[in-house]
């Protein structure tokens, strides 16, 4: 993912230790990922086949192919109220959109399931999961 420019010149001494230490995992994590890739004989990340066959018509689907809203979140709120669902998207990508800073990741991030985020020692800027905790 893109990075914001780093003005280390103006960074104090620990900030920048911090960042060097940091910076100094993520490349230790990027060599031993493509040490294992080349002792797997240098292969490419598996892709899943793609789905092939036909599918039932979803029961909201109007008959010139348009949703219906209501039915929908009938839909989603029986399923809810039934069992787990884990819903997956693009919200990555609709949530860059609001353009939240690092502040913006760490406010009110005390007590999660992970812990302090709200003191966290590294960036925590772009880690969209968090946002759920």
């Amino acid at each position: 993912r893109q990075q914001n420019a780093v003005d280390y010149d103006s960074m104090s001494t620990d900030e920048l230790r911090t960042c060097i230490d940091h910076l100094t995992d993520r490349l230790n994590c990027g060599k031993a990922a493509l040490a294992k890739r080349e002792a797997a004989g240098g292969e490419e990340k598996a892709a899943a086949p793609q789905s092939s066959g036909t599918f039932p018509e979803l029961p909201w689907t109007k008959p010139d192919g348009t949703q219906d809203a209501e039915k929908i979140r009938a839909y989603m709120t029986e399923e809810m109220s039934r069992r787990i669902m884990v819903m997956d998207g693009a919200m990555g990508t609709a949530i860059q959109a609001y353009k939240f800073t690092e502040e913006d990741f760490r406010k009110d991030a005390k007590n999660t399931p992970l812990g302090d985020l709200e003191n966290h020692k590294v960036e925590i800027k772009g880690n969209n999961d968090l946002l759920v905790f």
